[in-house]
C-alpha cells in the first residue's frame, strides 16, 4: 500500500495578531457607521417619513430623491465597494491562474487552486461587479417609474407656512 504524496499548497494565513487587528478595525468601522446612521440619518428620515410633502431638495420633491437613493444610490455604493474589493483580487488571480494569488493572506486555512478552477473563481470575482452594474441600470429604470407625491393631495397644514427647502 502506497501513501499518497500530499503536495497540496496552502495559502499564507494572517497571524493571530493580524486577525485580531483586522476584526477590531472592522468592528470599529461598523460601530462608527451605525452611530452616523443613528444620530444623523434617522432623525432626518423619521421627519421625512412623517411629512414627505413638506420636504424639497433644490426645488424637487424629496420623495423623488428617495427613490433615486433606494434604487440607484445604495446599489451603486455597494457596487463601488464590491469592485474595490474583488477586481484587484480577480485580475491578479486570472493573471497568475492561481487562487488565492501569490502573497495574498487569508483568514483560515485555504487550499490554493490552480488552472481551470482558479480561472473559474477569478472570473466569478470579476463578474460580481458586472452583475451589480446591471442591477444599478435596472434600478435606474425602476426609479423613473416610481410615483411622485402630489402636494395638492396631501395636507399642507402640517408643513407650516411653506415647504421645507433643503439646500
Amino acid at each position: 500500500m502506497t501513501v499518497p504524496n500530499d503536495t497540496t499548497e496552502w495559502a499564507t494565513q494572517y497571524s493571530p495578531r493580524e486577525k485580531l487587528i483586522r476584526v477590531i478595525g472592522l468592528l470599529t468601522l461598523a460601530a462608527g457607521l451605525m452611530g452616523l446612521h443613528h444620530w444623523l440619518f434617522l432623525p432626518w428620515f423619521n421627519e421625512f417619513v412623517n411629512r414627505p410633502q413638506c420636504v424639497q431638495l433644490f426645488g424637487i420633491s424629496a420623495l423623488r430623491y428617495f427613490w433615486q437613493i433606494i434604487f440607484i444610490g445604495i446599489p451603486l455604493f455597494t457596487l463601488v465597494v464590491v469592485a474595490v474589493l474583488t477586481l484587484p483580487l480577480g485580475l491578479k488571480s486570472l493573471k497568475e491562474q492561481r487562487f488565492p494569488p501569490q502573497h495574498v493572506k487569508v483568514m483560515k486555512p485555504t487550499r490554493v487552486s490552480v488552472g481551470r478552477v482558479a480561472v473559474f473563481k477569478a472570473v466569478g470575482l470579476l463578474m460580481l461587479p458586472v452583475l451589480m452594474f446591471v442591477m444599478v441600470l435596472w434600478g435606474a429604470q425602476q426609479a423613473q417609474n416610481m410615483p411622485d407625491l402630489d402636494p395638492a393631495m396631501l395636507p399642507q397644514s402640517e408643513c407650516g407656512t411653506h415647504l421645507q427647502e433643503v439646500h
